[in-house]
């Protein structure tokens, strides 16, 4: 079926999610940035490219070495993934209500981190 069908990136996704949950956070990245370009032809708006760009966003954030620069990607992958959901699912999915709540996780940690100036 190729790395782009609809199954091929529900797996993927599945795979992921299972490398996040064992917190193996470098494989997941490593894993998820060519996942996310193979789920591209589907559309932006599609469920499994919007889970997959979540999980990157998560898997680089969560990483307990994460760097800002990762924290700054993540948060633009959720920021866009977010927008996506508001649109195509409105604002009081639980879908994009997780995104929303995972982006002010992000902007806090963000703040936190911040670089002394």
């Amino acid at each position: 079926r190729g790395v782009s069908h609809e199954v091929t990136i529900l797996n993927g996704n599945n795979v992921a999610l299972s490398l996040v949950i064992l917190r193996r956070f470098d494989e997941a990245v490593t894993f998820l940035r060519k996942h996310v370009s193979h789920a591209r032809p589907l559309g932006l708006d599609h469920m499994g490219r919007l889970k997959a760009v979540e999980h990157l966003s998560y898997a680089l954030a969560k990483a307990p070495d994460a760097t800002r620069d990762n924290l700054l990607e993540a948060r633009d992958l959720a920021q866009d993934a977010f927008q996506i959901r508001r649109r195509v699912y409105g604002p009081q999915h639980p879908e994009t209500l997780w995104c929303e709540n995972f982006l002010t996780f992000l902007q806090e940690k963000l703040e936190a981190d911040k670089p002394p100036a």
